[in-house]
């Protein structure tokens, strides 16, 4: 069966994977995958990951200059489009951020859920929740609760999973959207991990509007970012370079923000991951 490409040019390119440890020439033009090679296949999350930072990550970080240059997106320099954009339109990268951004926030979700005490909180709406790995955690946690997944349409399509292996699907609804437009209504509290770096202070602004305007009374928000990080990390490079305007804040940029929004900072909680959880409650 034709594989639709050189044969020679793909020989030469199976010799530098297994050269690279990916695959193994068993006999004379005839592979096998090693086990580093079977991290790639479909379902593993290093698959997610290596499409992310191959497609996406990649050739904007080829832009850093630019992006030094003006202080603007080098992905958007690269593809035309801010990462959103692109990601609507491409499914398998869409998909591949999403199940990325699953197994990074897995790894942290139990700390997470247990750095706050959401006991006094009826509703909770995870804004850019990505397919509710943390959102799902603190539902198992709190076996009270109730909770709202609210992200891009394309991204909460794939959150029933992640909800049901769990056991939390009985007491989540999702919900597809836009937060730069609105949010989900109807929530105590209003949690956005790993959102708020993602934007420009006036976006930020919005963002943080938007989930005031559909609280109920006394409600809380709950952003959940790095603070204050060395400049040197990985975390702040990929911030300056794929996203525009966005980045690890300081506590005064954070307090600012909330003040915008009209909220009050009432306390930054310190976790057992790169995260911190800075709450600020309706002025």
């Amino acid at each position: 069966m034709s594989a639709g490409v050189n044969a020679q040019a793909l020989y030469r390119l199976l010799r530098v994977l297994a050269s690279a440890g990916v695959l193994h020439e068993v006999e004379p033009r005839h592979f096998a995958l090693t086990p580093m090679g079977v991290l790639l296949q479909k379902g593993n999350a290093l698959r997610a990951s290596a499409i992310m930072r191959a497609e996406l990550y990649w050739p904007a970080y080829g832009e850093l200059l630019y992006a030094v240059q003006t202080g603007r997106s080098a992905f958007e320099r690269a593809f035309g489009m801010s990462i959103y954009d692109y990601l609507a339109t491409h499914p398998e990268a869409d998909a591949a951020y999403a199940a990325n951004m699953t197994t990074a926030t897995s790894r942290i979700a139990m700390a997470l859920a247990a750095s706050y005490d959401f006991s006094g909180i009826s509703t909770v709406v995870d804004v850019g929740g990505g397919q509710g790995a943390l959102l799902a955690e603190i539902l198992k946690t709190y076996p009270h609760l109730r909770g709202i997944l609210f992200d891009r349409p394309g991204v909460v399509a794939g959150a029933r999973n992640v909800l049901e292996a769990q056991g939390v699907t009985d007491r989540c609804d999702i919900a597809g959207g836009n937060f730069l437009e609105a949010v989900q209504a109807g929530g105590d509290a209003y949690i956005l991990k790993w959102v708020i770096s993602d934007w420009t202070y006036d976006q930020a602004v919005v963002i943080l509007k938007n989930c005031h305007r559909a609280m109920n009374a006394h409600g809380r928000v709950l952003v959940i970012d790095p603070v204050d990080l060395p400049t040197n990390t990985s975390f702040n490079l990929s911030m300056f370079v794929v996203w525009n305007g966005g980045g690890v804040r300081s506590v005064a940029d954070l307090r600012a923000l909330f003040e915008a929004a009209g909220f009050r900072m009432e306390r930054i909680i310190p976790t057992q991951s790169q995260f911190s959880i800075i709450e600020g409650r309706q002025m």
